[in-house]
């Protein structure tokens, strides 16, 4: 029975009227409640006025409080901080009336350690008073294996991107399930914008796997596969390695491709095979000359002692002429033995428009008949500088024919100038053409091995790395200014006092 009671003034005299109720079926129900509250396995706590009112043993033991402990703390205190606003919104859900779902809270236990728990608000009546019972399943140990797994995820991706080889999972209808990030790169794109795309669509642009590809190989074989295939796409050369995936079943669902960019070692190749081709040129060239030579000497000879014989003056202009062409022919021939002729590298003072004009003549007759003007304005009293001769001129060479091929490819002619001088204590030699120029892009890239714009067996990419290489060593720089539609300007600097 409850009784309760309340004053009231009745003319001078204090009277005390008093309420009686039965809560006896109350009482029963909230011991009821108690009793089951002690025997869950979940923790369940009644929050009245901001204080705990009753707390179950098993929120005592997940909490390492006391039963009166934590009669005596305030509940918000025990909600790790950056929770605090969650546990707020749900409970002014739950007062407003609103459906009121589970949600992920974290603790701090008595010790300061942090336990996770999937926690319930509901309003119920206490003690003839408005609460709220709360639900509290400690969820810690899930959550440790879920951040494991995260990590042990984390760490997988973290090593499946550094892998600086091309790797592609698909499946049997030839569709991509996953790819690193080197995969992506090499398309500029990202890893989730190539998932579920055809391999062949995204690595060549067809939609037909490649001739010989190791994917197809596999899912027929079910063995691993290799191949090396040319993507037109990327214009690289790849080894493509792939590795079967079997389901439950046992049969063959996808593969894993290892792609490996091959291009350098194929480039390297194919200069490997160039060079040896040059050297027997060289080899070819030196004989021919010496073969010519005889002949030539003869020619030079015999036409120089009929001019100083008695014969008639127009039969003496074309003995003249025979012998200037004789001489042209020898000087030709000496040329060729020079370029042909192997050389130890060797350093020496040297002239450079000595070097640049050697070089022209060598050039001098694809010139003459590709309708190529060359205009020199070399210095007069230039310095000798020291270097290795036979190296500059392969540089200069190159240089040149780089210049008439780009002039005609453009217009089928073209005007080539080149200038020798001093600036800021530097020999500063220039090859200008007036070709088609080179795009900022190409600009960046025009120094580094194996990089070309020539179509495919006409460059190698090898020839200006070749002559970065040897003026660096030559403790100079070289370098190449150009607009699209403007000509290029190589442009070659020697240090003066270089030993």
């Amino acid at each position: 029975m409850e009784i309760n009671t309340a004053p009231i003034k009745q003319k001078d005299n204090n009277v005390v009227i008093g309420f009686m109720r039965n809560i006896s079926e109350r009482k029963q129900a909230e011991q009821l409640y108690h009793n089951l509250a002690d025997s869950s396995p979940v923790g369940v706590y009644i929050i009245q006025n901001r204080r705990f009112v009753f707390t179950n043993p098993v929120f005592q033991h997940v909490s390492g409080y006391t039963d009166e402990e934590l009669l005596k703390i305030q509940p918000v205190f025990l909600v790790y901080p950056e929770d605090r606003e969650t546990v707020r919104q749900n409970a002014a859900e739950m007062l407003k009336g609103k459906r009121n779902q589970p949600y992920e809270v974290r603790l701090v236990t008595k010790n300061g350690e942090i336990r996770w728990g999937l926690e319930r608000m509901t309003s119920i009546t206490y003690e003839g008073k408005r609460a709220a019972v709360g639900n509290f399943m400690d969820i810690t140990e899930r959550k440790l294996a879920e951040d494991k797994l995260e990590q042990a995820a984390q760490e997988w991706r973290a090593t499946f991107d550094s892998i600086t080889d091309i790797i592609i999972i698909q499946d049997k209808d030839n569709r991509i399930t996953r790819v690193n990030k080197a995969a992506a790169d090499s398309l500029n794109t990202t890893p989730k914008a190539l998932l579920g795309r055809l391999c062949q669509e995204a690595m060549h642009d067809t939609q037909e796997p490649p001739v010989k590809c190791p994917h197809i190989e596999t899912l027929n074989t079910g063995k691993p596969a290799e191949s090396e295939i040319f993507n037109s796409k990327l214009e690289a050369y790849f080894h493509e390695v792939t590795s079967p995936i079997f389901n439950e079943k046992g049969e063959v669902n996808g593969s894993i491709m290892v792609a490996r960019d091959v291009t350098k070692q194929k480039r390297m190749e194919e200069q490997l095979i160039v060079t040896d081709r040059l050297a027997s040129i060289g080899e070819l060239s030196s004989g021919i000359a010496h073969e010519l030579n005889n002949p030539l000497t003869s020619v030079i000879g015999f036409s120089q002692l009929l001019m100083e014989g008695d014969v008639p003056e127009n039969m003496r202009e074309n003995l003249a002429t025979i012998y200037d062409e004789a001489q042209r022919a020898a000087v030709i021939v000496k040329n060729l033995l020079t370029f042909a002729r192997k050389h130890a590298p060797v350093k020496q003072m040297s002239q450079v428009n000595t070097v640049v004009e050697g070089v022209l003549k060598l050039r001098s007759y694809e010139q003459k008949v590709n309708n190529i003007e060359v205009e020199k304005h070399l210095a007069v009293n230039l310095p000798e500088i020291m270097m290795d001769s036979f190296q500059m001129q392969q540089v200069f060479l190159n240089i040149i024919i780089n210049a008439e091929f780009a002039m005609l490819e453009a217009h089928q002619k073209g005007k080539l100038t080149v200038t020798t001088e001093v600036a800021n204590n530097m020999l500063k030699i220039s090859f200008a053409d007036d070709g088609p120029g080179i795009s900022e892009a190409n600009l960046k890239r025009i120094f580094d091995p194996f990089f070309t714009t020539k179509e495919v067996g006409k460059g190698t990419g090898l020839g200006l790395s070749i002559c970065h290489g040897i003026v660096t060593e030559h403790g100079g720089q070289i370098y190449v200014k150009s607009e699209i539609g403007q000509g290029a300007t190589f442009i070659v600097e020697l240090p003066l006092d270089a030993h």
